[in-house]
């Protein structure tokens, strides 16, 4: 243990310099804060613009296979035509 004595003028540094410290830390705490309340905020919207995606991805792929299916049998006329000829 240190026998040193400090003066109220090093204790108000010193405590001037902690108060700075921890304000700095806490306005970082604050900033982290506030993003993860925008991002939570955000999530109901996202979910809403999921679902619409998986919707509009399920009629992409309905309508995919119906061309595939389309362009399959016009292949399979093409070719009874030309063996025809």
């Amino acid at each position: 243990m240190s026998s040193q004595k400090y003066t109220d003028e090093d204790l108000k540094r010193i405590a001037g310099i902690k108060d700075d410290q921890f304000n700095d830390k806490l306005e970082v705490l604050l900033e982290v804060v506030a993003d993860i309340q925008q991002k939570v905020n955000l999530l109901p919207k996202m979910e809403d613009d999921i679902k619409a995606l998986q919707s509009d991805v399920k009629v992409i792929r309905a309508a995919v296979t119906d061309t595939s299916r389309e362009v399959h049998e016009l292949d399979k006329r093409v070719a009874h035509l030309e063996a025809a000829l």
